[in-house]
């Protein structure tokens, strides 16, 4: 499985899992998978100018992070909707492609208008990042 680490600041992880489940089962039968992170563990995974960007490009700290994973095709696409819905119902959200990508919700709403065929895993090749 492959997938993104969503960054999020200003929400508590509770309101965030809450969404990723409604989400989860709302994109049944080809779901996406997801995890919480904990703010140890998702510093600890990250270099220091890894973390320097997110909060750069986040505007502050994140006080969350969730992975999301998903299976190409169909899977795919669920777990893009999912990241697309998560950031707009939470603004302050930035998306790690694990590719040295960073993503915000305007640069994933043009990559998602684009109705790629593979989804979420679509953002490996598309140009369109800033970060």
């Amino acid at each position: 499985m492959d997938g993104v680490v969503v960054y999020l600041s200003g929400v508590a992880p509770v309101a965030v899992e809450h969404e990723l489940k409604a989400l989860q089962i709302a994109s049944a039968p080809e779901p996406f998978v997801y995890f919480m992170y904990s703010q140890d563990d998702w510093t600890r995974e990250l270099e220091p100018e890894e973390l320097e960007a997110v909060v750069r490009r986040l505007g502050q700290q994140p006080s969350v992070a969730a992975a999301i994973a998903c299976r190409p095709g169909s899977g795919s696409c669920a777990a893009l909707d999912a990241v697309l819905r998560l950031s707009s119902t939470f603004p302050l959200a930035l998306v790690d492609d694990d590719f040295g990508n960073l993503w915000s919700h305007g640069e994933l709403k043009e990559f998602g208008a684009t109705a790629p065929a593979d989804g979420l895993l679509g953002l490996r090749t598309w140009p369109g990042s800033s970060g």
